[in-house]
C-alpha cells in the first residue's frame, strides 16, 4: 500500500512538472508572437513617419504651410481681379450711348454716360456729389427731356434693324401662321372640278411685307415702358438705357441669325412674341423665375403650384399672381407694389419694391429679387462687408418668347452665350402658352394663338404638306391649304444678363499694398477710365 501511494506521488509529480513546463512554453511563444507583432507594428509607424518627412516638409500643416495656402489664396484672388478686370473692360464696349445722326447729341449723352456703375453714383434722389453726398443732384433738365424725346422714334428704328413692322401685327393682318396660299372654286374666283374642268389659275396670297412679325402687344408694351409721361430721373434714364441696351441685344441676335434669309419665306425667325425686360419702377420684369431657378436648384425637377400638371400650366398661373401683386391694390386689398414706398413684402408675404427704381430689378445668386440696398453696399469700396457674389455683376433677368426654325435652335442658344452682352440662358420651352408680355395677361387671344402654332403646329403641318387638295368628286370646291413655316415652333428663352462693375479689389478682400505690390498681374493701361469715374459735366441746377 505504501509502495502504491508513493507511486502516485511521483507519477502526479511528474504530471504537474510536465504541464506546468508545457504551458510555460506556450505563454512564452505568446508573448514573444505579440512582441514581434508590436514591435513589428512600431517600426511601420516610425518608418511611415520617417517617409513623410522625405517627401516635402512644406507640405505638412505647420506654419510653412499655412504661409503657403495664404499666398495661394491671394494669388487666386488677383486672378480673380484680373479675370474680373477683362470681363468688364471687353463688356463695356457694348454700352454705347447712340449718339448716331438722329438720334442723342454727344453732349446729352456725357451727361449720363460717366455714371456708372449706377447704384454707386446715382441713388433715387439723384446724383450722389462726393464733396456733398447729403444733397444728390439731377441731372440738368435739358438733357433729361433730351432723352425722354429722343425715345419716342427709336423704337421702330430698331424693329428696321430686323425688318420688322412697329405697328399693325401681320400675324392679325393674314401674313403667316398656315394661312390659305392657294384656292379654288368661287371664293378664290375660278373653278376646278373634279374631272379636271378649266377654270381660272389659283389665286395666291402675297406674302408678308417684313421678315419678322412682331406681336402688336408686345410692342404696346415696350413703348409704354420707354415712353415718359413726365421728365424722368436720372435714375429712371440710366434703368431705362439699359433696358435698351438688352433689348438691343436680342434683336441683334436675331438680326445675326437672319442674315443669309432674302424674306420670311426662309428666315429661321419669323416671329416675335415677346421681349420680357427688367423691372423697371412701374414697369414688371419677366415672371416664370421661380420656375427657371427650382429647375436649376432642383436637378431639372419642376414643382407646380398645386403640385401637379405642366410646366406650362403653372407657368401661366404664376404669370396671373405676378401680375396680380404687381397691381396698385392686392387682391385682398393691400398695398400692392407701385404704391409702395418703404421696402417690405404684401399681405401674401411677396416683396414690394420701394420707389427706388432698382429694386428687386436684379437677382441674386439664387435667382431671387435683390434689394437694391444691398447691392449698393456691395458696390461701396468703403464697405466693410464683402460680397463678390453682387459686387462683380449685376444679375439682370429678361426673357423672349418667338416663333424659330427648330432646326436653328442650338446656333439660337449658341448666339444667345456667345452675345456682346452675354446671356446665360436658364430656361427654354417649346409650345405652350405662358405669360410672356404681350400687353395683356398673357390669355386671351393671344395665348390660345401661341397653343395653337406651338402644340398643335407641327401634326397640322404634316398632314397640309401630304394633302394635295380635298375633291367632292363633283363640281363642288376644293381648297388647298399649306403651312408656309413647317419647321417653325413657339419657343421661350429665360435667361440672365452678367452686367459687369468696375473691378473692385477691395470686395475680393485684397488689401491696398498687396494690390500695388502685384501690380504687373494687371493692364496699366486699365488702371483708370475717366468714363468710370467723376460726375457728368451736366449736374446741377434746373
Amino acid at each position: 500500500m505504501d509502495d502504491f501511494k508513493k507511486s502516485i506521488f511521483w507519477v502526479t509529480s511528474g504530471l504537474i512538472t510536465v504541464t506546468v513546463t508545457v504551458l510555460w512554453f506556450l505563454a512564452i511563444g505568446k508573448l514573444d508572437e505579440e512582441r514581434t507583432q508590436q514591435t513589428s507594428s512600431i517600426k511601420t509607424i516610425f518608418s511611415n513617419m520617417d517617409n513623410i518627412q522625405k517627401v516635402n516638409d512644406n507640405n505638412h500643416p505647420n506654419s510653412k504651410f499655412k504661409k503657403g495656402m495664404e499666398e495661394i489664396m491671394t494669388q487666386i484672388k488677383f486672378d480673380i481681379h484680373k479675370t474680373w478686370d477683362a470681363k468688364y473692360n471687353s463688356q463695356k464696349t457694348a454700352f454705347n450711348w447712340p449718339t448716331a445722326n438722329g438720334e442723342l447729341d454727344q453732349i446729352t449723352a456725357n451727361s449720363f454716360i460717366p455714371l456708372t456703375p449706377i447704384e454707386l453714383k446715382v441713388e433715387a434722389s439723384g446724383v450722389i456729389n462726393p464733396d456733398d453726398q447729403e444733397n444728390p443732384v439731377e441731372v440738368k433738365r435739358i438733357a433729361r427731356t433730351n432723352y425722354a424725346d429722343f425715345l419716342k422714334t427709336y423704337l421702330p428704328k430698331l424693329a428696321e434693324q430686323i425688318d420688322a413692322d412697329w405697328g399693325e401685327n401681320e400675324s392679325e393682318a393674314g401674313g403667316f401662321g398656315g394661312e390659305e396660299i392657294a384656292g379654288f372654286g368661287a371664293e378664290a374666283g375660278g373653278n376646278l372640278t373634279a374631272g379636271g374642268g378649266t377654270g381660272a389659275a389659283p389665286a395666291v396670297e402675297e406674302g408678308p411685307d417684313h421678315m419678322v412679325a412682331w406681336e402688336s402687344g408686345n410692342q404696346n408694351a415696350l413703348n409704354e415702358r420707354f415712353t415718359f409721361t413726365e421728365t424722368p430721373s436720372t435714375l429712371q434714364i440710366l434703368y431705362t438705357q439699359e433696358d435698351l441696351w438688352i433689348l438691343q441685344q436680342w434683336l441683334a441676335i436675331i438680326k445675326d441669325l437672319n442674315k443669309e434669309a432674302v424674306a420670311a419665306y426662309n428666315a429661321k425667325v419669323t416671329e416675335i412674341i415677346g421681349i420680357d425686360l427688367a423691372r423697371n419702377g412701374d414697369n414688371n420684369g419677366p415672371n416664370g423665375v421661380d420656375l427657371a431657378k427650382d429647375a436649376i436648384l432642383n436637378g431639372g425637377k419642376v414643382m407646380t403650384a398645386d403640385g401637379g400638371g405642366s410646366g406650362a400650366d403653372a407657368l401661366g398661373g404664376m404669370d396671373m399672381m405676378q401680375q396680380m401683386s404687381n397691381s396698385s391694390t392686392t387682391p385682398e386689398g393691400g398695398q400692392g407694389a407701385s404704391d409702395s414706398n418703404t421696402a417690405g413684402t404684401d399681405s401674401s408675404g411677396r416683396m414690394v419694391p420701394t420707389d427706388d427704381p432698382g429694386d428687386l430689378r436684379y437677382v441674386d445668386a439664387k435667382y431671387k429679387p435683390l434689394r437694391v440696398a444691398e447691392l449698393r453696399e456691395a458696390l461701396d469700396p468703403n464697405s466693410r462687408k464683402a460680397n463678390p457674389e453682387l459686387a462683380v455683376s449685376k444679375r439682370y433677368p429678361t426673357r423672349i418668347r418667338l416663333k424659330l426654325d427648330m432646326r436653328y435652335l442650338s446656333q439660337f442658344l449658341a448666339a444667345c452665350g456667345n452675345a456682346e452682352l452675354g446671356i446665360e440662358v436658364l430656361q427654354v420651352r417649346i409650345g405652350g402658352d405662358s405669360g410672356i408680355n404681350k400687353g395683356g395677361a398673357g390669355g386671351g387671344a393671344g395665348g390660345m394663338q401661341g397653343t395653337m402654332s406651338g402644340d398643335m403646329a407641327g401634326g397640322m403641318s404634316g398632314g397640309m404638306e401630304g394633302m394635295m387638295g380635298t375633291m367632292d368628286g363633283g363640281e363642288g370646291a376644293a381648297t388647298v391649304q399649306a403651312a408656309q413655316h413647317p419647321y417653325h415652333q413657339e419657343v421661350e428663352v429665360y435667361g440672365i444678363v452678367h452686367i459687369y462693375n468696375p473691378p473692385n479689389p477691395t470686395a475680393l478682400g485684397i488689401d491696398p499694398d498687396e494690390q500695388q505690390a502685384n501690380q504687373n498681374n494687371n493692364d496699366p493701361a486699365d488702371a483708370g477710365d475717366p468714363a468710370d469715374q467723376g460726375q457728368p459735366a451736366d449736374v446741377g441746377a434746373e
